[in-house]
């Protein structure tokens, strides 16, 4: 195994995570032929979902529910104080 290989699952490099890392191994490299990954900090992967989609889906269940019983009432209340006016309207 080089020094550029280490074990266990492969981490990304991401610049975001470890930026003075990630510009040390290309110097060397082009100088040399080997990789100076020595500032890297193996970091376990975390694989714990904070917002599924099971989740999202009863949140997007609840909202069209919800939606939905608005407009019914909305509607409902159109029509009964439609029907209250011409009964005002009939009784004069």
């Amino acid at each position: 195994m080089s020094s550029w290989e280490t074990p266990g699952p492969a981490q990304p490099l991401n610049e975001a995570d470890q930026p003075e890392a990630t510009e040390r191994p290309f110097t060397p490299f082009l100088d040399t032929g080997v990789a100076n990954n020595s500032l890297y900090i193996c970091t376990p992967i975390d694989f714990q979902v904070s917002c599924g989609y099971p989740n999202l889906a009863k949140l997007l269940l609840g909202l069209v529910l919800l939606l939905t019983t608005a407009v019914v009432a909305v509607i409902w209340f159109v029509v009964r104080r439609i029907q209250r006016r011409k009964a005002r309207q009939a009784a004069n």
